[in-house]
């Protein structure tokens, strides 16, 4: 049914649980070429990390200027190292903050 599917592309599913590794010789030191991915290394964001990790995914789309600089700033670092800079980007924390009950 038309219903089920979508009309428009889907760039990424997200799947919440709680886990962490906190023994950073197990944490991945680097992504795949051509992958950005942060680890939720913050309290309470899981759900702003795994959104910026699809759409700094998503070839050609416009992230806007802020977001555009987070990426390009943080592209050569570890994933935990892009979640700690996730928890100082004031621009992601002010919006994040803004839904909090």
């Amino acid at each position: 049914s038309a219903d089920v599917f979508p009309s428009r592309p889907v760039y990424g599913l997200i799947f919440l649980f709680k886990w962490r590794e906190e023994d950073p010789d197990k944490q991945e030191p680097s992504c795949p070429e051509g992958i950005w991915f942060a680890n939720q290394t913050v309290n309470n964001a899981c759900a702003s990390v795994a959104l910026l990790n699809i759409v700094n995914n998503v070839p050609g789309l416009k992230l806007g200027e802020h977001l555009e600089q987070f990426k390009k700033f943080t592209a050569d670092f570890t994933p935990a190292l892009r979640g700690d800079a996730i928890g100082n980007f004031e621009f992601v924390k002010t919006i994040h903050n803004s839904f909090a009950r």
